[in-house]
């Protein structure tokens, strides 16, 4: 086996003086091996005349030239991509971007020739690379298996990542985009369901309520409690009742509801005489009423009284008196019930 010479390899002659070393079959002197390797130097001896002898300069130009490529591999270790460089299958180059690359094809009569491996991925691949394609595929990773990834940080240089590195970072950051599985997370804006979300059994006043916890859990509201006190501004201990209808009306003439709640119309029966017909019927005709009516007059200047005499739990009828207990229409009649 050959060791390495242990020194710088140069080529042959490269310390030949003045013309002592020639390009092959010329005159002049030149180190650069595109000079030296010319046309005649393809020739070889037949620039030689039969009756005539090869000159020392072209022999020092023909060593120098064999020795300068094999210095220039001692130099580089594999040379560098020519375009006009005839390469075969399993040949190697330097790329301009320092990587080696292997043909992936070629032959004697076909040679790849002119394919730049650095854009040609068909002709060449990175040495040290992998045919993705090829490999068995793994549909069901675990967190200790191993991806390679280019570090853009580290001048793209190539190191590992775990698949359970790779998911805690994607979940990071998908939780910045998306509603996070686990975990706290505060939502902003408006967010409509497609169909109910399905939520736990609420623990505290801040939680959602599902509709099984709603219906179950009868809240013991009264009359008297305190927070329907509190919303109606009603003080001390005494119960609250509602009021379950009520009605102002002008009676004179064609009689005219001015507002009402739970009224529908207003019957006139003749003179003085009116039935109140509620929208929604009462529980029952044990009802509670307070009446005010009266017209403001030149002659009168107060206000008529108003008995009761037919309460039903569909309506109620009544009349107003005067002061002499005559019956008569009024302009301002108000009504309210209770039960």
């Amino acid at each position: 086996m050959f060791t390495r010479f242990n020194g710088n390899v140069v080529p042959f002659a490269d310390d030949a003086t003045s013309t002592n070393r020639t390009v092959f079959g010329g005159t002049t002197q030149s180190d650069l091996i595109d000079d030296n390797l010319n046309t005649n130097f393809k020739k070889g001896w037949e620039i030689v005349g039969l009756n005539d002898n090869p000159t020392r300069e072209d022999f020092n130009a023909m060593g120098y030239t064999l020795g300068a490529l094999t210095a220039y591999l001692y130099e580089m270790g594999i040379s560098e991509w020519n375009a006009s460089q005839n390469y075969r299958t399993n040949s190697r180059v330097t790329g301009s971007d320092g990587k080696i690359y292997k043909s992936l094809t070629g032959t004697t009569g076909i040679p790849n020739v002119g394919n730049n491996p650095t854009t040609d991925a068909v002709n060449w691949v990175a040495e040290g690379s992998t045919d993705y394609s090829a490999l068995i595929n793994k549909t069901t990773p675990v967190n200790a298996d191993l991806i390679a990834i280019a570090d853009s940080t580290s001048s793209f240089s190539l190191k590992k990542l775990s698949f359970s590195n790779l998911k805690a970072t994607l979940i990071s950051s998908f939780d910045t985009l998306y509603l996070a599985l686990t975990g706290n997370q505060t939502v902003d804006g408006v967010k409509t369901f497609s169909s109910s979300p399905i939520v736990p059994t609420p623990t505290s006043n801040t939680q959602v309520a599902n509709k099984a916890y709603v219906d179950t859990i009868s809240p013991t509201w009264t009359a008297n409690d305190s927070r329907v006190k509190t919303a109606l501004n009603a003080s001390g201990s005494a119960p609250i009742y509602a009021c379950r209808a009520w009605v102002n009306f002008n009676g004179i003439g064609t009689v005219a509801i001015r507002a009402s709640g739970n009224v529908s119309s207003i019957t006139d029966n003749g003179v003085g005489d009116y039935t109140v017909n509620f929208t929604t019927a009462m529980p029952d005709a044990n009802y509670t009423t307070t009446h005010a009516g009266g017209a403001r007059t030149i002659d009168w200047g107060i206000y008529m009284g108003t008995t009761s005499y037919g309460s039903l739990a569909t309506s109620h009828r009544f009349y107003n008196m005067k002061p002499s207990d005559v019956t008569s229409d009024t302009s301002y009649c108000s009504l309210a019930f209770f039960r």
